[in-house]
């Protein structure tokens, strides 16, 4: 099956899918995704990490890859080379069910986009799906960019004054009553793909997970997945 995950890094939404997998049990009935590592929380209860064999901070909130320290006054991940952001826990899934349950967003009384998608807009009067949730729909009705950002339409990029993304392209909406997107798959290899619209990239497992921008040239993993 496949995972949706999402995490907020510097403010903004991400989310990719992570392909099957082997889970990392945390305990008797909670679990990682593969790749992952379990950490504890402040209330005693499991997070997952999205670092293979990640380093648990002291706040319970925090983990560093492995290898690394955790510096928890400058909230980074130090080593001999340098200090890299540290990276937000994400909740974990059910052992005996990891099924993901998602609703779709309405966009009108006969149209919806995917759970963790957002509703733009089309040039037709229409609507479209972008990629990301709660996202800026750009004024040309056919890109959208990350909560936060502008739409740079001349540099065809999403800025929010530290960093410009490449603008993301909007996927069709679906019928409310038929939620299965009709898109086409991006190849990753010849047995895992992304939605269309996606970029495959490799995680800090060396598995397969989706992008949610187009044509990304460049994968920050160290904070989870933050594309450029």
């Amino acid at each position: 099956r496949l995972r949706l995950v999402c995490f907020n890094q510097f403010g903004n939404n991400y989310c990719f899918i992570l392909y099957p997998g082997n889970d990392v049990p945390c305990n008797e009935t909670a679990a990682c995704p593969d790749g992952y590592t379990c950490c504890k929380t402040k209330d005693g209860g499991w997070g997952c990490c999205h670092h293979k064999e990640a380093v648990c901070c002291k706040d319970f909130e925090h983990c560093c890859p492995k290898g690394t320290t955790c510096n928890l006054p400058k909230k980074s991940c130090d080593d001999d080379l340098g200090s890299v952001p540290w990276v937000e826990k994400v909740p974990t899934i059910p052992r005996k069910d990891v099924q993901l349950q998602v609703k779709d967003v309405p966009c009108d009384g006969t149209t919806g986009c995917p759970d963790g998608t957002t509703c733009c807009k089309t040039q037709q009067g229409g609507w479209a799906c972008c990629p990301l949730t709660e996202a800026v729909c750009c004024e040309d009705h056919l890109h959208c960019c990350p909560k936060g950002q502008k739409c740079n339409l001349a540099a065809q990029t999403c800025d929010d004054g530290l960093l410009s993304v490449p603008l993301a392209k909007k996927i069709p909406s679906i019928p409310r009553k038929d939620v299965q997107l009709q898109v086409k798959d991006v190849p990753c290899d010849p047995t895992h793909a992304c939605p269309d619209g996606n970029t495959c990239c490799k995680n800090t497992a060396d598995i397969w997970a989706c992008c949610p921008l187009p044509e990304v040239t460049y994968c920050w993993l160290f904070s989870g997945f933050v594309c450029f």
